[in-house]
């Protein structure tokens, strides 16, 4: 009965279901805030990654699809939230012609973006139709690759995500199909040939210290939860390849998947 919105995470070139999640929605007259952060240029069922829900939250942080460095920026369609929003970076300024009027209207910060960033993010917007379409021929190329070594897979794919973002592509690791090689060995060992990949990347949400707040007014204590599908995707099978290696060309992609091979090829010595 407190809940107010659903802030969906679009994760990793993956959108959350945006069907499930629009009709709970609905049902309960609550808002959608969609973390867009990995998703740039993503689309579901034909409509763009942010335009699904009420707001759309991306990032411009220095890994991310498009980037000035920080910052991001939120699009809306309400007239309403949007003058919200305006206040909230303008210093609590609402958009009024009477600056008196503007002043202290309610409390904001200064997180206005410069003209320099914006014009390096326009540069970016321009070409990211394309780098989309790039990246979605060499993530499919990949998964050509790996769907031939065992032991390693990619994620199945919705069809409803018309089109993949290719931020963060993870590779799923099969540590009995290795011989018990640990997920973190196998990354060391691939990183050593040349592979720039992410390993430890995330961890479940309930172990950050962020939940252990004692003075929360929330019934739940997280000290006590334990989701053992999260903790083994975090732990031992996730691999996550940066959106960058995506930009290159299939013979990039064949390098990565070489360098796979060579330790499939080498697994005794592996798990030696």
């Amino acid at each position: 009965p407190d809940t107010r919105a659903i802030l969906p995470v679009h994760l990793g070139s993956r959108m959350a279901d945006m069907d499930a999640i629009g009709a709970i929605a609905r049902k309960h007259g609550l808002k959608v805030i969609e973390d867009c952060a990995h998703m740039h240029g993503g689309f579901w069922r034909e409509q763009g990654a942010g335009t699904l829900g009420d707001i759309g939250c991306f990032s411009f942080q220095s890994s991310k699809l498009m980037t000035c460095g920080e910052g991001g920026i939120i699009i809306t369609s309400d007239d309403t939230f949007e003058e919200r929003c305006h206040a909230y970076v303008n210093s609590g300024r609402v958009k009024t012609s009477d600056r008196t009027a503007a002043e202290g209207t309610m409390l904001g910060w200064n997180y206005r973006i410069t003209e320099f960033q914006a014009a390096v993010l326009l540069a970016q917007l321009d070409r990211l139709p394309e780098q989309v379409a790039h990246r979605n021929r060499t993530i499919a190329h990949l998964e050509r690759r790996i769907a031939d070594i065992e032991g390693v897979s990619t994620l199945p794919h919705d069809e409803r995500m018309t089109t993949r973002s290719g931020y963060g592509v993870v590779l799923r690791y099969d540590e009995a199909a290795w011989r018990g090689v640990s997920r973190n060995r196998f990354a060391r060992a691939l990183y050593a040939e040349g592979m720039r990949i992410e390993a430890a990347f995330y961890t479940p949400v309930y172990s950050n210290p962020l939940f252990a707040w004692r003075d929360a007014p929330i019934d739940v204590d997280y000290s006590q939860t334990f989701c053992p599908v999260a903790e083994r995707a975090a732990g031992k099978e996730m691999i996550w390849l940066p959106h960058d290696i995506f930009l290159g060309e299939e013979a990039d992609i064949d390098d990565l998947c070489d360098g796979i091979e060579k330790l499939r090829a080498n697994i005794d010595e592996l798990a030696g």
